[in-house]
C-alpha cells in the first residue's frame, strides 16, 4: 500500500437486511447454500449460507461481479482474507476459507450472534466502567494477538466490535489492516484515529491503541472525545486539543491520559502493555471482582440490543439502524492512492408513504404573476457579475421549483439526501424536503419532512424546531440536515459563487443549455453571507490547501438546473490524495412548485 489518500469507512446503508441492488446478479459459492442476503452495495455482498458438508452456519462475503476482472481488486480482496485467516483468536472474528475462480471471490467468516458496540451504545450508552473496562480489555486482547503477527487493525472503532450476549467481545473488518511499519495510505474513522493516522506514516500498533482509548471514553461517556464533524476540524481536534480526561471517573484518567497521548511514543508499546496499565487501575478503582460485574453488564446490554433480531453478520462488523438490525458497511478496497467504495451513497432521496411533499400547484399562465416562458434561447454570458445578476433575475419571475440537494462531506458521517421544492424569497429561501443521512448515526438513516421558513423548521412529525445558522449543532438531526439542503440550493448560493467566481468560464451546452465553471474563495463566502455556515468548516484550511471550484448549468430560459460544488482540501488531482467534498442541487418545475407556507 501507499500513497496519500485519506479514505473514510463508514456505513452506507442502514436499517433491515437489504435486497441486491438493481443489475446486481447473486454469485453463488459450491459447496454452499445461500439462506438470505445480510446486505449489499457496490464493493460487493454478503449473505447467510450453510455449508453443506458439515451444515454449519457461516457468513460469505462476495466481492462484486462488476470488480472479479480487475486485478488489482482481487489481489486487495485476497490480502484482507490472508490477514485474517492467520489470525486466530476468540477475541476477532474467524475467517474460515476463502475462494477464488474466474467467476467469484469469496471470504468465508463465522457468523456471530450478537450486535455492534456501535448499537449497543446507541440503545444503551454510557455503560458502567467496568462494562467499558470489560469491553476495552476484550479488544485489546485482540489487538494484542494481531499486533503480535504484525498486522495493524487501522480501523478500530464501535461499528467494528462485535458482542455476543455472554459479554464476549469480537473485531472485525480489517479490510483497512497494514503490516507494522509499513508506510500506509492514511485511513481510518475520524472520530477515532490517531494523529499520526491522518499522513503516511508507517503503520504502528500504538494508533490501534488511541483508537481504542477513544471508544473507550465514548463508553465511558457516552460521547466522542472530540466534537468535530469535518476533516479539518478532527484533525486539529486530535492533534492539537487537551485530551479530555477529566470527563471520566478519576480511577479512569491515567488510561485516557495514556491512550490518547498526542504522540505515540507517549503511549503504551504495545496492546500487552496497556492490558496491563488496564488491569493495574481497574482493580484499584473497583476491586479484585471488577470483571465479574464487566462481563455481566456488557452481556445485558448486548442482550438487550440482540433480542428479536437476527443472527449477525462478523463480515463487516457494522450494524446500523436501531436494535440489532444488520447493515452492509462501505468496504474501500485501498489500492495505493485509491480506494474502491460502495458509490452512490448520495442518491435520489427516499420518500416515505404519507410524508411526501404536496403535489405541484398547476403552473401559472401568462396572466398570473409568473411570466410566460420565453422561447428565445439565453445568451452566453461571460461576466460572472452578469451572470450573477441574471440568474438572480430569472429565479425572481418563477419564485418556485422542485428540487434534488445532494451532499456528501468526505471523511465524515456528515451527508444527506433531500427531495422537495423551494420558494426563493429575498429575506431567506423556503424549503419543504423530504430528507435523511444515509450513513448517519443519529437516527436521520430514516427519512422525515422538514419544512423551512424563516429561521424556523416544522416536522411532519409533529412540532417546531429552531432552524437559525446558530443552531445548525443544537437543533434536531432532520431539520440540521435540511438547513444544509436549503443552503445548497438558496439562489442565495447560486448568486454569491457567481459573483466570486475566479478563472470563470462559459460554453453552449444542448438544447439550449448553458454551462458555467469557476472557482470561489471559500473565506469570501463563509463571512457575514446567507450560506455562511455551509463554507465556514472550510474557512482557514486548518493549515491544508482549500480550493473551491462550482459548475453551474442554466436551461435555454437561464434558470438554474444544476449547481455542483465540489471543496477539496489538500493535493488536488484524481490521485493526489485530497479530500473532496461534494454538494449539488437539482432544480425542475420552475414556477410550477406552488408557495410553501
Amino acid at each position: 500500500m501507499g500513497g496519500d489518500r485519506l479514505i473514510y469507512r463508514d456505513m452506507v446503508i442502514n436499517g433491515p437486511p437489504e435486497r441486491s441492488q438493481p443489475g446486481m446478479q447473486p454469485q453463488r459459492l459450491p459447496g454452499y447454500v445461500h439462506v438470505r442476503e445480510l446486505g449489499s452495495g457496490e464493493s460487493g455482498q454478503v449473505v447467510e449460507a450453510v455449508q453443506v458438508a458439515t451444515s454449519d452456519k457461516v457468513a460469505i462475503k462476495y466481492l462484486a461481479a462488476g470488480l472479479l476482472g480487475e486485478d488489482r481488486f482481487r489481489r486487495e480482496f485476497r490480502l484482507e482474507a490472508q490477514i485474517l485467516r492467520a489470525l486466530r483468536d476468540r477475541h476477532i472474528v474467524q475467517v474460515l476459507d476463502y475462494y477464488e475462480d474466474d467467476h467469484v471471490a469469496a471470504i468465508v467468516m463465522e457468523l456471530v450472534a450478537g450486535a455492534s458496540l456501535k448499537d449497543v451504545l446507541a440503545a444503551r450508552a454510557p455503560l458502567t466502567p467496568e462494562g467499558a473496562l470489560w469491553l476495552l480489555k476484550g479488544s485489546l486482547l485482540g489487538l494484542a494477538h494481531a499486533h503480535a503477527r504484525g498486522v495493524v487493525h487501522r480501523d478500530y472503532k464501535p461499528a467494528n466490535i462485535l458482542i455476543t450476549s455472554d459479554g464476549t467481545s469480537k473485531l472485525t473488518d480489517f479490510g483497512i489492516a497494514a503490516r507494522t511499519g509499513e508506510h500506509a495510505a492514511p485511513a481510518g474513522t475520524l472520530p477515532y484515529m490517531a494523529p499520526e493516522q491522518f499522513t503516511t506514516t508507517p503503520a504502528s500498533p500504538r494508533g490501534d491503541i488511541y483508537s481504542a482509548a477513544a471508544v473507550f471514553f465514548e463508553c465511558v461517556t457516552g460521547r466522542r472525545p472530540y466534537p468535530g464533524r469535518t476533516w479539518p476540524e478532527l484533525m486539529a481536534q486530535h492533534t492539537s486539543a487537551p485530551i479530555p480526561a477529566d470527563a471520566v471517573e478519576p480511577g479512569l484518567r491515567p488510561l485516557i491520559t495514556a491512550g490518547l497521548a498526542k504522540h505515540p511514543a507517549d503511549r503504551p508499546a504495545s496492546a500487552t502493555a496497556f492490558l496491563e496499565l488496564l488491569d493495574e487501575h481497574a482493580r484499584r478503582a473497583y476491586g479484585p471482582h471488577w470483571e465479574r460485574r464487566g462481563v455481566s453488564a456488557v452481556g445485558r446490554a448486548a442482550a438487550a440490543v440482540i433480542t428479536g433480531a437476527a443472527v449477525t453478520s462478523g463480515v463487516l462488523g457494522a450494524l446500523g439502524g436501531g436494535g440489532s438490525v444488520i447493515a452492509w458497511a462501505k468496504m474501500p478496497i485501498v489500492l495505493g492512492t485509491a480506494a474502491v467504495g460502495t458509490a452512490g451513497v448520495i442518491g435520489a432521496a427516499v420518500l416515505i408513504q404519507g410524508q411526501d411533499p404536496p403535489a405541484p400547484a398547476p403552473r401559472a399562465t401568462a396572466t398570473a404573476a409568473a411570466p410566460a416562458p420565453s422561447r428565445t434561447p439565453a445568451p452566453v454570458i461571460t461576466d460572472p457579475a452578469r451572470l450573477s445578476a441574471a440568474v438572480e433575475t430569472a429565479i425572481a419571475g418563477q419564485r418556485t421549483a422542485r428540487v434534488e440537494v445532494t451532499g456528501k462531506i468526505d471523511q465524515s458521517t456528515d451527508q444527506f439526501e433531500a427531495t422537495g421544492r423551494l420558494q426563493y424569497l429575498e429575506q431567506a429561501t423556503r424549503l419543504d424536503v423530504t430528507v435523511r443521512n444515509p450513513v448517519g448515526e443519529d437516527g436521520t438513516t430514516s427519512p422525515a419532512r422538514v419544512v423551512l421558513i424563516g429561521n424556523r423548521a416544522r416536522l411532519a412529525s409533529g412540532g417546531s424546531r429552531p432552524a437559525a445558522p446558530q443552531d445548525l449543532g443544537s437543533t434536531d438531526g432532520h431539520v440540521r440536515l435540511a438547513m444544509m439542503a436549503r443552503w445548497v440550493a438558496s439562489p442565495h448560493n447560486l448568486r454569491l459563487l457567481t459573483a466570486h467566481a475566479r478563472g470563470f468560464k462559459a460554453a453552449p451546452g444542448g438544447n439550449g443549455t448553458r454551462v458555467y465553471t469557476g472557482q470561489a474563495p471559500v473565506e469570501a463566502l463563509a463571512s457575514g453571507t446567507p450560506v455562511a455556515q455551509l463554507y465556514a468548516p472550510w474557512a482557514g484550511g486548518g493549515g491544508a490547501d482549500v480550493r473551491l471550484a462550482f459548475e453551474l448549468a442554466t436551461d435555454a430560459e437561464g434558470l438554474p438546473i444544476r449547481l455542483t460544488t465540489t471543496i477539496t482540501v489538500g493535493p488536488s488531482g484524481p490521485d493526489a490524495g485530497g479530500i473532496v467534498n461534494t454538494f449539488q442541487a437539482r432544480y425542475s418545475g420552475w414556477g410550477s412548485a406552488g408557495p410553501i407556507s
